[in-house]
């Protein structure tokens, strides 16, 4: 009988062993874009309609990252057609979210929304004078390349519950694959450097810029939307909704009106928020 206890735990120990190797493989595959592009592209794509790629919604709001809600955000203001694709296929820069225009591949938020304006001769901004448009360079390289994470390195690496990764069905070992590498590049970017403290004290002040900025104007450039609201919009939803017992989620309740512009971007272009959420749910994405 112990013999065969023996073989039975070699047995499940060498199928766990096959199994992280060839996870290991498939999650450190290099995705860089072919030469040829037709490889990526959706045959039979809908003329002139935007398919944004993402992994799948969220369970509290229309996805776990904050780039694709920016950019469909952005789409429903600019009244851009679109369609979205939920899939585990990496786009060609080897992240989500990208999209497919009229057979044209373009991966990073900031490059398919420069894609469009250019392309549609969109401008959300058209309103604002030179230096509001500099203003808004800076709130958004705020938002997005600095307070973006505090928040990941709770999601991925000081949350060892994973809660809302696990509501959305994220397997445990894609899960550890991310944190592996998020707790690098947390590390690398410095955020991870920190005590956690330290990360509490920077979420703090990044929001208490966003709301003196804000002050009583309806979006963070006055009575009228624009693109910088997307972004903002993107990245707070998911400490207000997504991680409310994150630090920024905790912060966040502190400044009304931050919470009310949230509430007013949701019913301006978000109608349908409930039906792009779970709803605490589960869901998959598609292969």
């Amino acid at each position: 009988m112990d013999i065969l206890n023996g073989c039975c735990c070699l047995t499940v120990a060498s199928a766990l062993i096959v199994c992280a190797i060839a996870a290991f493989f498939v999650l450190n595959r290099k995705w860089t874009l072919p030469e040829n592009y037709s490889k990526w592209v959706t045959k039979d794509y809908p003329k002139d309609v935007v398919l944004l790629h993402m992994t799948s919604r969220g369970a509290f709001a229309p996805s776990l990252s904050p780039f694709p809600i920016k950019l469909e955000t952005y789409f429903r203001i600019a009244n851009i057609p679109y369609k979205n694709v939920f899939s585990l296929k990496f786009g060609p820069k080897g992240k989500f979210p990208w999209m497919e225009y009229n057979g044209e591949v373009v991966a990073d938020s900031e490059f398919c929304i420069r894609f469009l304006n250019d392309k549609l001769g969109v401008d959300l901004n058209k309103h604002l004078t030179s230096e509001q448009k500099a203003t808004t360079r800076i709130l958004q390289r705020m938002i997005d390349e600095h307070f973006y994470w505090p928040y990941v390195y709770h999601r991925w690496v000081f949350d060892k519950k994973a809660k809302t990764l696990l509501l959305n069905k994220v397997p445990k070992i894609v899960i550890w694959w991310f944190r592996r590498k998020l707790e690098s590049a947390c590390n690398g970017q410095g955020i991870g450097r920190h005590s956690q403290d330290e990360i509490k004290h920077i979420a703090r002040t990044d929001l208490q810029t966003l709301s003196d900025f804000l002050g009583t104007k309806k979006f963070m450039m006055g009575d009228e939307i624009s693109e910088v609201d997307c972004a903002v919009f993107g990245q707070l939803v998911q400490v207000r909704w997504q991680i409310d017992d994150c630090p920024a989620g905790i912060i966040i309740k502190e400044h009304q009106n931050l919470l009310e512009y949230l509430d007013r971007i949701k019913e301006k272009v978000w109608p349908d928020w409930e039906e792009c959420t779970t709803k605490g749910g589960t869901v998959e994405a598609t292969a």
